[in-house]
């Protein structure tokens, strides 16, 4: 018999956004990806290392973007309870 994976809220969250993130970015930003690949390989390093802090760019720049959008959508209703609490607080 096998087990149900549960997953959070939160987890699923994160990974529709990185879904979501990812697929925007090797769809629409073709043409950023060709540069930054382009001028990672044309630097004066060794090709492998260049190559590979190409492609460490191509991926981490999107998972950047995944985290800024995380924070500002998780950020909004913790300051939204932290100003009721606030109201209420000085309501009694």
């Amino acid at each position: 018999m096998s087990r149900k994976l549960k997953l959070s809220p939160l987890t699923l969250y994160f990974i529709i956004i990185v879904i979501a993130v990812y697929a925007i970015w090797f769809i629409f930003f073709q043409d950023v990806i060709q540069f930054i690949l382009e001028n990672a390989i044309s630097t004066n390093g060794g090709v492998y290392r260049s190559e590979f802090n190409g492609w460490l760019g191509i991926f981490l720049l999107p998972f950047l973007v995944v985290m800024v959008i995380m924070g500002i959508t998780l950020l909004i209703p913790f300051l939204r309870d932290k100003i009721k609490e606030k109201k209420k607080f000085h309501q009694n």
